[in-house]
């Protein structure tokens, strides 16, 4: 009788042991496709993001080459359809539904729409550019740029990596566990 009792409890215990390291595993996998999946995100947005730079740069470089007298930087054809490729990524919603996703609804996202309206706005000033107000409307795209634009687009792809990096992810627990429990809300920061 001990002979089986010894057996059942081999075989309860290697049992144990398989669902412990099978569950294990799969949490594992898991965690690392949420990573994947959030690095994916972080690349898609910070991309965007830059399409979206480079194209308002361009739009910018072009007016004030045309409105400065210097060589054109863009032509016609070039500089519509750079504006339509422009209006069609600030209008988009598809990155923002991405990070909503994966991210949630969150501090990433706020940034986000935040950042898409400041680019809007930006375009909206050069579109309606006329060489007459062209000395009151470069200082003020330029300090969009410098004050919220830049700002915003460097904050969001600092948060982005916080979230998508699993170091800082254990930093993040870390200061959890030392400095309390991070339940400040976006309105508190």
């Amino acid at each position: 009788m001990s002979d089986n009792a010894s057996l059942f409890s081999i075989l309860a215990s290697g049992a144990a042991g398989a669902l412990l390291a099978t569950g294990l595993g799969v949490l594992f996998d898991l965690w690392r496709e949420r990573i994947r999946l959030r690095a994916s995100v972080m690349l898609a947005v910070v991309g965007w993001a830059d399409d979206a730079y480079i194209r308002l740069m361009d739009l910018h470089v072009a007016k004030h080459a045309e409105y400065a007298g210097a060589k054109s930087y863009l032509s016609q054809p070039e500089y519509d359809l750079n504006s339509r490729e422009l209006r069609s990524l600030l209008l988009r919603q598809s990155v923002g539904a991405q990070l909503a996703i994966v991210y949630g609804e969150r501090e990433e996202l706020r940034l986000l729409n935040e950042l898409r309206q400041k680019l809007l706005d930006a375009a909206r000033l050069l579109w309606r550019a006329k060489a007459a107000d062209w000395a009151q409307v470069e200082p003020k795209v330029e300090k969009l740029f410098a004050d919220q634009i830049d700002p915003l687009r460097a904050k969001l792809e600092h948060e982005l990596l916080r979230q998508a990096n699993p170091t800082m992810w254990l930093l993040r627990m870390r200061e959890r566990m030392v400095e309390g429990p991070g339940w400040s809300t976006v309105a508190e920061k």
